[in-house]
């Protein structure tokens, strides 16, 4: 494939996610990702009344970054009300929700250090 055909192909390939959306709501995506899409656009709208959603710019970034901001300094106000004197954890991922099989990996972990401490104390 020569030079110019690999660009002609880009091209097309451009003009066919363009017709679709914009590059994160292209054909493929996940009913639940159009779904999250769509809620952050109506979002997006609703907080710049009078605009049209320009698609995924440079500006959206930055506004999708700055609300992500905004979302983790009011997740660790919470935790700091919610727990006065304890360190907030490093890794904020879990605080919001347990994840599934976490009460079976509970057990398993405790089960497993209680072993150890059993055969640590050993003579």
């Amino acid at each position: 494939m020569t030079k110019g055909q690999r660009r002609s192909v880009a091209r097309q390939h451009r003009a066919r996610r363009d017709a679709a959306g914009d590059a994160m709501s292209a054909q493929g995506a996940s009913p639940a990702l159009k779904a999250a899409l769509a809620a952050e656009r109506k979002q997006w709208l609703a907080e710049h009344p009078g605009r049209k959603f320009p698609g995924y710019t440079a500006e959206v970034m930055a506004w999708r970054r700055a609300s992500y901001r905004k979302a983790d300094r009011a997740m660790r106000r919470a935790w700091l009300k919610d727990h006065p004197g304890d360190p907030l954890p490093e890794h904020l991922c879990a605080l919001d929700h347990p994840f599934r099989g976490q009460a079976r990996w509970c057990a398993a972990a405790k089960r497993w250090l209680d072993a150890y401490d059993r055969r640590s104390a050993l003579p």
